[in-house]
């Protein structure tokens, strides 16, 4: 070589999706990490120091949480201000009775006691497995 130096790859990112290989640049690169928020690639002389990394595969990881009072049943998932599938409701509007036990877990009375009827030794919540009591 006669000293110049060599013009260096756009940098990129390989990511790997149920077997497909996909090349991301970097202005999608940027907006995907940064919001939308466009940073200027860093000058010739800076991308020779910078140490350069491909990523070959990545696992995203996520977190969900649960929203115990919501309007729904935990047992049937049936919205609470309706009939729960054991309850025969006969006019529209009849609400199937609510019972709330210690651990202010709330579900349609039919459900909760064909809950505890299937529970072979301890009645337990089926949201947070305590001791199931009914609150009074």
């Amino acid at each position: 070589m006669n000293g110049a130096a060599l013009p260096l790859p756009e940098p990129h990112l390989d990511v790997r999706i149920r077997d497909a290989e996909v090349q991301v640049g970097d202005e999608q690169l940027s907006a995907a990490l940064w919001g939308g928020r466009h940073f200027s690639r860093p000058r010739a002389r800076d991308q020779e120091r910078d140490m350069r990394v491909r990523v070959r595969s990545w696992h995203g990881v996520a977190s969900w949480l649960w929203v115990a009072n919501d309007e729904n049943c935990g047992i049937c998932r049936m919205a609470f201000n309706g009939c729960c599938p054991d309850c025969e409701c006969k006019v529209p509007g009849d609400d199937c009775p609510l019972v709330w036990g210690q651990c202010s877990h709330c579900f349609h009375m039919h459900c909760i006691l064909k809950w505890l009827n299937s529970q072979q030794v301890q009645q337990h919540c089926p949201m947070c497995r305590q001791e199931w009591k009914f609150r009074e």
